[in-house]
């Protein structure tokens, strides 16, 4: 009888730890992706170097803004916009609108998105479904005219209609943690003003106070501008408050 049941047991762990690396096996690898589909050079490297920091899957991406964590030694930039429409109309456009559409500008594109749901990876002239949190943007920065180039990434936390409320954190390895926030709310006069809050903390008070917010504040504008673009197809409808 003991025979049987050391036998039993035997059989049923190893069959436990086959299953196991069958599924960790069928998981999306960061070395599964079609680099020449990325167009960014950089950004490949960008996450050739996750892998050295032990990164192998993409289901192992973590954020860096957790409900645990202590916010006393971030830095906190704070933007608002007018667009000249009603809530319900903006709201669309930031949710629903593709990414690789929505980052395009002269300073920033889109090189990817992971879908943690699906575990999928799409491409930038994929066609990108709305947003919804377990989304992962990896973005292309073009920063000083284009001279100097870097990679970020971040997740999509939330994505709530009944707030008006979309919340982005910074991966875990990147150079800098945090999250960003937007916030639309209606006016008495039926427009919508966007709140884009920014909690940032990196290695460097410098670069998290003088170098970030230069650089941060140049790409969202162009970003809102987008938004703005699509839902009304003017830039005088957007004010910076």
């Amino acid at each position: 009888m003991n025979r049987f049941l050391n036998s039993f047991f035997a059989q049923s762990i190893c069959c436990f730890t086959l299953l196991c690396s069958l599924q960790a096996h069928s998981q999306l690898a960061i070395s599964d992706l079609e680099t020449e589909r990325i167009h960014a050079k950089h950004l490949v490297n960008y996450l050739q170097e996750q892998e050295a920091l032990k990164i192998k899957l993409f289901q192992e991406f973590e954020v860096s803004w957790k409900v645990t964590t202590d916010t006393n030694d971030f830095v906190t930039y704070k933007r608002e916009f007018l667009v000249m429409e009603q809530l319900e109309k903006v709201w669309e456009t930031y949710a629903r609108t593709s990414p690789s559409i929505s980052w395009k500008s002269s300073r920033s594109d889109l090189g990817l998105m992971y879908d943690r749901n699906r575990d999928r990876v799409l491409y930038a002239e994929d066609s990108i479904p709305a947003l919804q949190p377990g989304n992962l943007l990896f973005v292309n920065l073009k920063l000083l005219k284009g001279l100097y180039k870097m990679a970020t990434a971040f997740e999509i936390t939330e994505m709530s209609r009944e707030k008006a409320r979309m919340e982005l954190s910074y991966i875990e390895t990147g150079v800098a943690r945090g999250k960003q926030s937007i916030l639309l709310k209606a006016t008495e006069e039926g427009f919508t003003k966007v709140t884009h809050i920014t909690k940032i903390k990196s290695d460097s008070k410098f670069r998290d106070k003088v170098i970030y917010p230069f650089f941060h504040n140049k790409i969202i504008n162009e970003f809102h501008k987008n938004m703005n673009r699509l839902a009304l197809s003017s830039d005088e409808s957007l004010y910076q408050l």
